[in-house]
């Protein structure tokens, strides 16, 4: 007999050290793969681009900032009762209250908590932090989050890691009580819970109850499919056995606290309790209270079905069990239990589904490479704070689609740090929105007309009278010309100049340009973003400004961007005159907008379509659109729109450079007006170029008293 189990044995044993061998193998393919887990795809996390906070301040006019459709878009909801849960406002006479949320965007200095803010006759008066008792003059408020970038295999998801350490004690003990109550005891699988869950399952006939423990469901979501097989089971097993005998039970438990699924927010799906804690109720999970710890332990089973929005009944059934066991447990007290008992199972809703900005967010992503911010964003919690406003980019995408059929752009850019506020884009096949000609450039050419020569004065001011063909009608000044005759006017500056004069200009604003044929400027055709860098240039009187996406990485500016670089000397006081130029001529009459800064506007066609531009010193506003299907008065009429109003500067500013005047002429002769004169302008000249005479035209008296036009 023994003889025959020694011959049995010498014939499977080769068969046996094969298995052990493969079985060796396995377990080192799983040591190795939880390893990667651990120390690569769950160390791993999505990169957070928002929009910027929306900042309101004392004086602010509440209707103009939209106060109350930011708050709607955040998913605030209004209530009539006394504000005291985050995420809801109130309004009862002049007073605003409004209950911020927990934002972990610290490093912005965002406002979080109770805020009291006063109106008086729509503006903001007093803005009170209610549990300090503090008045301030701003407030930040939490910004929209527009994308979450993703890493190789990464889905769209809301994500953020929060040490074991800061996770409030009673939430992780509703989870421990309701997903693994003898965590801290097995070695990362339960027999006493995958037995009574088969018993479960023969009892019922159907998959009623799952043994997993929280190794295995952490194990699962990384590594593994959802689909249930014997062979998945085996492997999930196998890999959570090993996890534990590698790793720490605080470290497996952090992993899945930061990883678990709470269902969806919008587009984005909901992982970990921080971020869980944070939009469905608010706040950071220290600040939870025992009902709101056992809802979120209710919801990991089925979050999207236990969920108060859609099924509160069960909802508040499953929360109520999940209560009791910690009652049983000793995590809370009788009165604690009646209390959260008691309380309905309320959370926060989802707000304003991301705004469309898919341009926008191709000039992040190019901005974050030219950096050399790759996969290693993904390394730690990164947030990227972008300057998108998110309320301007719904206006110029509807504005965008209005004109989509043949190609449009529009961007509003900050004129002072060059940050993109907006930026929209439809582009159907064989469209690139390039410039065509070198009208699109017709300001930039003006400018060495109005600029002296070494020692010579210039050859024409705003003022001087510029003869323009026999149809003009007479003669018309130098601005007249330009609004009404701008080719012709661009021809005569041409012929008296040299072409050669006007490209080196061309130049120093970064349009490539030569001569073409029968001795015309061509020039070279230029995407919609660089003919907003050359006009942002002019708006800021000849200095170079980049645009860019204003990107701040956790609070600090994008180390790496890309500056523009001087190019020539520009003189400032002539740019200036360029954009005064530009400023709408109103022909005597009063400006449409009193006491307001009125916009340099410029608006063109080409064979690709047409152009406009407005700016002024805080805002630049540029639309491109394909074909003729939009005329100048309609474009400039979009692009004024969406600046704000601006009070004029007084006295000399940084606005307004050096070697510049201001003088009141008569539009008749272009003379000092008298007081006689019907229509006067208030134009700017180079000192030295202002006329010194009277106007002497014999004007009858006015009916009226004239008024200036035109004023910076």
């Amino acid at each position: 007999m023994f003889a025959k189990f020694r011959k049995l044995f010498a014939a499977i044993k080769p068969l046996l050290l094969a298995l052990l061998i493969l079985f060796a193998l396995y377990l080192a393919v799983v040591a190795c793969i939880t390893v990667w887990a651990f120390e690569v795809a769950l160390a791993r996390w999505p990169v957070y681009v928002c929009t910027r906070p929306f900042v309101l301040r004392v004086g602010a006019d509440v209707g103009a900032v939209q106060l109350k459709e930011r708050l709607t878009r955040l998913g605030y909801a209004s209530t009539a009762d006394a504000v005291a849960e985050p995420g809801r406002w109130t309004e009862s006479g002049l007073e605003f209250r409004v209950a911020l949320r927990s934002c972990p965007l610290k490093e912005e200095g965002l406002a979080t908590g109770l805020v009291s803010i006063t109106v008086d006759l729509n503006r903001v008066s007093r803005i009170r932090l209610v549990k300090s008792g503090q008045d301030v003059d701003r407030i930040s408020i939490e910004p929209e989050v527009l994308a979450s970038l993703r890493d190789r295999g990464q889905t769209s998801e809301m994500c953020r890691r929060l040490p074991l350490a800061q996770i409030k004690p009673l939430l992780v003990d509703a989870i421990l009580l309701t997903e693994d109550t003898r965590f801290h005891t097995h070695w990362g699988i339960d027999f006493t819970s995958i037995a009574r869950a088969i018993e479960t399952n023969l009892r019922e006939r159907r998959y009623a109850q799952g043994g997993s423990t929280i190794t295995q469901q952490l194990v699962r979501m990384t590594l593994l499919s959802p689909k249930k097989t014997l062979w998945r089971k085996a492997n999930e097993m196998a890999f959570a056995v090993m996890a534990d005998l590698i790793y720490s039970k605080e470290r497996i438990l952090e992993a899945y606290l930061n990883r678990v699924y709470f269902g969806q927010w919008g587009q984005f799906q909901v992982k970990g309790v921080a971020e869980a804690s944070r939009l469905f109720f608010g706040k950071d999970t220290k600040e939870l209270e025992p009902s709101e710890c056992a809802l979120l332990a209710a919801m990991i089973k089925a979050p999207n079905i236990i969920n108060p929005l859609r099924h509160p009944q069960r909802t508040r059934t499953r929360r109520d069990i999940i209560l009791g066991l910690m009652l049983k447990a000793g995590r809370i007290s009788r009165d604690e239990y009646d209390v959260a008992v008691g309380r309905p199972t309320e959370m926060g809703r989802s707000g304003a589904a991301p705004v469309r900005a898919s341009a926008y967010l191709e000039l992040v992503d190019r901005q974050l490479t030219t950096a050399g911010k790759g996969t290693e964003l993904h390394r730690g919690q990164v947030n990227v704070i972008t300057g998108l406003d998110p309320m301007l980019q719904t206006e110029i995408t509807e504005v965008v689609n209005r004109y989509s059929k043949n190609g449009a752009c529009l961007m509003v850019v900050d004129s002072q740090a060059g940050d993109m506020i907006a930026y929209a884009v439809a582009s159907p096949p064989e469209w690139t929105g390039g410039s065509g000609g070198p009208s699109v450039f017709a300001p930039l050419m003006m400018i060495p007309a109005l600029t002296g020569e070494k020692h010579d004065p210039p050859r024409w001011t705003l003022a001087s009278p510029v003869f323009i063909g026999e149809d003009s009608g007479g003669s018309l000044t130098f601005r007249e010309a330009f609004h009404k005759r701008p080719a012709d006017l661009a021809d005569r500056v041409t012929e008296t100049l040299g072409p050669e004069r006007l490209i080196q200009v061309l130049g120093e604003f970064g349009v490539r340009s030569g001569i073409g044929k029968g001795g015309k400027i061509d020039c070279q055709s230029m995407p919609p973003l660089d003919v907003a860098r050359t006009y942002l240039r002019l708006a800021c009187l000849g200095k170079p400004v980049q645009i860019g996406a204003g990107i701040r990485i956790n609070g600090a500016s994008l180390a790496g961007r890309v500056e523009a670089r001087q190019e020539g000397g520009v003189n400032q006081a002539a740019v200036f005159l360029v954009n005064h130029m530009l400023m709408h001529y109103r022909g005597g009459r009063s400006p449409s907008r009193k006491g307001v800064e009125e916009p340099s506007v410029f608006t063109t066609q080409d064979p690709g379509g047409f152009w406009a531009v407005a700016y002024h010193r805080e805002r630049l506003v540029l639309l491109r659109g394909g074909g003729s299907q939009m005329k100048g008065p309609e474009a400039s009429k979009i692009v004024e729109g969406l600046l704000p109003v601006l009070a004029p500067v007084s006295g000399k500013s940084q606005f307004i450079p050096e070697g510049v005047v201001f003088r009141k002429i008569c539009l008749h002769s272009g003379l000092k007006a008298t007081s006689l004169c019907p229509k006067v302008i208030r134009e700017p000249f180079l000192k030295g170029t202002q006329p010194i005479e009277w106007c002497q035209i014999p004007h009858q008296a006015p009916k009226t008293q004239s008024t200036s036009v035109g004023g910076n």
